[in-house]
């Protein structure tokens, strides 16, 4: 009788033990996706950062671009307020406002998607976390089961 007795006791020791890490492993999984979800704010940050180096240093380049194609019209004599050479001037300073305007539309999408990949890794969290009880009852309840045939067939066999 004893060790059917204690048989059943541990069984119920070992659900009720399963039960509980599940619920914990649900928890763990969510702070864990939410730490990996704060990583993606600082991926995010250093791209904006590096976004906006980028575009400062792209500024520089064409203030020097430009200052050069206008030393190069007025050393060759031509009057550069007008005609050919202003336009030479626009469509570069055009070129450059669209590279700069295509780099920041990139750094945008890729933004985007880091905040995609971000939801998903938080939603992934709390799934963990919202179906981990659900496991645990499960687990709790086939470990009931369990415990209720032991119980019957023991008793069948007049151990009870």
């Amino acid at each position: 009788m004893f060790p059917a007795i204690f048989s059943m006791l541990f069984s119920g020791f070992a659900t009720g033990l399963s039960m509980y890490s599940q619920v914990q492993q649900g928890k763990v999984a969510n702070q864990v996706a939410q730490y990996n979800a704060g990583l993606i704010d600082a991926e995010v940050a250093n791209k904006n950062a590096e976004f906006s180096q980028g575009v400062a240093r792209e500024r520089i380049n064409q203030e020097r671009h430009l200052a050069s194609i206008q030393a190069q019209i007025a050393s060759s004599g031509v009057q550069g307020t007008t005609g050919t050479p202003l336009n030479i001037v626009g469509d570069t300073s055009s070129a450059f406002q669209t590279s700069i305007a295509d780099a920041a539309r990139n750094t945008s999408i890729q933004v985007a998607a880091m905040r995609q990949k971000q939801a998903m890794i938080r939603y992934g969290g709390q799934s963990a976390q919202v179906a981990a009880p659900w496991a645990a009852l499960g687990t709790g309840l086939s470990g009931g089961a369990s415990m209720a045939n032991t119980f019957s067939n023991n008793q069948n066999l007049g151990i009870f």
